[in-house]
């Protein structure tokens, strides 16, 4: 009984409370209205202090939405509103919501007083949390969400999506969070470019490495002529699967240049002929340098300078380019 008269005060507040903070923000939404009609029209008062206006607005503009539904010919309001008139409404119904809150509070530690304690099981942290993330309903409960229909017995549950989907999607969200983070933000790890970039780098790096291991490092500044008979030997197999449809077996020419003369188009040592055959030629030599290694093309290269330069093979192509004398072994 003692708790009567302020349960029932505690309602009435409530209830004006929740009327005073409507009526506000219909002020808000009149004054926001009445401003753009309002704007040419000239005070009557001029002096009027922004404490009265705001009472003002309090008291007349919170019926003001009524009178712009009778159309563009309804009177203007008593005054015209301004930035402060705003604020000051915006101030009342903050103080409003706040004291609605602090009523609503003391009224749930009465109800607690009041009321019968429940018996509720002890929930860890973790079972909470996924309360909350996924709103799942227990077992025990699930005549709470029974749906009113029925077929042939079954009866439909008002579940949420499964908790599985709903964790899935957190993750995304959580994926989407670091990798932004790692990405972007704080720029830890490289971009796809950035990434590809850096492999290729790496590759050179290895390739570089395998060549140097293998002897195989050789390019047109560092060639230097084989002169021995397995390494001709070898330099002669490449050049039969590879250079005879242009030179001839015996290198006297036909689509190619004649190699067999001491004429030659771009010289006859072991640089020059290196890098043609790595690079080509404007004469329509094509360039080796994916087919071969640098040791293959060194050793094609000496072949065609120790066996073939000077042997002035039978039917040859006529000379091309300017006479050199055979390089000393």
């Amino acid at each position: 009984m003692k708790y009567q008269l302020i349960f029932w005060m505690l309602c009435a507040t409530t209830v004006i409370l929740v009327i005073g903070i409507f009526v506000m923000a219909g002020s808000i939404k009149a004054i926001l209205k009445s401003r753009e009609r309002s704007i040419n029209s000239k005070k009557e008062n001029g002096s009027s202090n922004n404490l009265l206006k705001t009472i003002l607005a309090l008291i007349g503009t919170g019926f003001a939405s009524s009178a712009f539904a009778a159309g563009k010919d309804a009177p203007s309001p008593i005054f015209e509103p301004n930035l402060m008139d705003v604020i000051g409404v915006v101030t009342v119904n903050l103080i409003l919501l706040f004291v609605f809150l602090y009523f609503k509070h003391i009224f749930e530690n009465l109800a607690q007083e009041l009321l019968p304690a429940k018996s509720t099981k002890e929930r860890s942290a973790w079972f909470k949390l996924n309360k909350v993330l996924v709103d799942a309903v227990e077992i025990e409960h699930e005549k709470d969400i029974l749906m009113d229909h029925e077929y042939d017995g079954i009866r439909e549950l008002d579940n949420n999506l499964p908790p599985w989907w709903k964790w899935g999607f957190y993750a995304t969200i959580v994926f989407a969070i670091t990798y932004l983070s790692v990405y972007h933000v704080f720029q830890v790890a490289d971009l796809q470019i950035a990434e590809f970039e850096r492999s290729n780098a790496e590759a050179e790096i290895e390739i570089a490495a395998y060549k140097k291991a293998q002897n195989l490092n050789v390019d047109e500044n560092t060639a230097t002529l084989m002169t021995e008979a397995s390494d001709l030997k070898e330099g002669k197999s490449l050049f039969t699967k590879n250079c005879v449809s242009c030179h001839g077996p015996d290198g006297a020419g036909g689509i190619g240049a004649n190699l067999s003369d001491n004429y030659w188009l771009y010289g006859n040592d072991i640089k020059n002929v290196f890098s043609t055959i790595k690079y080509g030629a404007n004469n329509g030599m094509r360039s080796w340098n994916d087919d071969f290694n640098g040791v293959q093309i060194q050793q094609i290269s000496s072949f065609i300078i120790v066996n073939l330069q000077g042997t002035d093979a039978p039917n040859g192509k006529e000379a091309e380019g300017d006479f050199y004398e055979k390089v000393a072994q």
